[in-house]
């Protein structure tokens, strides 16, 4: 299968290198509304410049075979006061194997680049007592690289997935099974060296050899946030394709944050948290790469900038000052819907979409 890498890279990099916007914070803050201005000086402690009470981020590690769990991992890391950032959820795994044609050195680096971004490390597993001789290579590579770039960050193990994310198990749960326990119990620097030498020496090897070596020459790729309309959830997938086709990671707000999982963790304060969180991921990113609807510039027209945008620019500009902001178009990340003459079924579809 050819990669898809490349395909239209060079224009796509054109695209990046034109979209870079020039914009400063007195500029945004001219168009916001009341209530997005409320909302931001809200974030941020109430004072337009503090920094806001980011979250800790963490990366949520599992072998492939427990991906439906995914959403029980992210529900776990919210409800204990972190922000998730889940590989699946952040890349998508028809994606990421399609674009770089299925080679799972590259796919790694993707996962490696998201997980030295976080302050902690999880890794959660179905069996009752996880053994090292047993994790899959992946999960082997990602605990080798935080062993080697961030040792004294926590790494913690969460055991009995099925167990305790199927509701009808949880009785049987007992006390240390529970995730308050789990969670005072990470490993130091030193069990966690005895927990990888474990590991088949001719595993540790191949994957040193193949994939570590690679990073530590060419060092891992950088993050991007992408921003968006919550009404343009839709077009997600080709923002994360024009991502990984210009050499980077996406962090996508809303694959990562899912409202459902916001409100059980959260309850009454699942608004909060979700902005919280968002701001967390933001602030994890070397670049802000903001999507809108073709026509005129963003700021300077009169279309108007959705909260989600509006709260994105606020922080970066004030927070991050220097950082790249690039706005691209959805026709320029090549969405359907505004690459071709006649995608409507309906007329009226048709007039609204020749609008922009």
């Amino acid at each position: 299968m050819e990669s898809l890498l490349n395909s239209n890279r060079s224009k796509l990099l054109q695209v990046l290198a034109n979209a870079q916007s020039a914009l400063s914070w007195n500029q945004l803050n001219s168009r916001l509304t009341q209530t997005q201005r409320s909302l931001a000086q809200l974030l941020m402690g109430g004072a337009v410049s503090q920094w806001p009470s980011l979250r800790p981020l963490v990366y949520t590690s599992f072998d492939g075979d427990h991906m439906h769990w995914m959403h029980w991992m992210c529900f776990v890391a919210q409800s204990l006061g972190y922000t998730p950032i889940n590989p699946e959820a952040a890349l998508g795994s028809f994606l990421l194997n399609t674009t770089h044609a299925g080679s799972k050195i590259e796919i790694m680096r993707d996962c490696i680049s998201l997980e030295l971004c976080c302050d902690e490390f999880w890794h959660f597993d179905a069996a009752d007592n996880p053994l090292a001789e047993h994790l899959a290579e992946g999960v082997v590579a990602e605990l080798l690289m935080w062993q080697e770039r961030k040792h004294a960050a926590p790494v913690r193990l969460f055991p009995w997935i099925e167990s305790r994310a199927t509701y009808k198990y949880i009785p049987r749960l007992m006390a240390n099974q529970r995730e308050q326990t789990l969670i005072d119990n990470h490993l130091s620097p030193t069990a966690m060296e005895g927990f990888l030498n474990r590991v088949d020496s001719r595993v540790r090897h191949d994957i040193d050899q193949r994939l570590i070596q690679t990073l530590r020459t060419d060092g891992v790729r950088p993050l991007v946030f992408l921003s968006q309309s919550f009404a343009d959830f839709k077009h997600t997938d080709w923002a994360r394709w024009m991502a990984y086709r210009t050499g980077y990671v996406p962090l996508c707000p809303d694959t990562l944050l899912e409202h459902f999982v916001l409100d059980l963790a959260h309850g009454a304060q699942a608004e909060m948290g979700y902005w919280l969180d968002r701001l967390s991921v933001l602030n994890a990113a070397q670049e802000l790469w903001v999507f809108s609807k073709p026509g005129p510039d963003m700021f300077t027209g009169e279309q108007m900038l959705s909260d989600e945008v509006a709260i994105d620019l606020y922080f970066w500009l004030l927070h991050k000052p220097g950082k790249p902001v690039r706005v691209v178009s959805w026709r320029e990340a090549e969405v359907p819907k505004y690459q071709t003459a006649r995608w409507a079924i309906t007329t009226r579809e048709h007039v609204e979409n020749s609008q922009h």
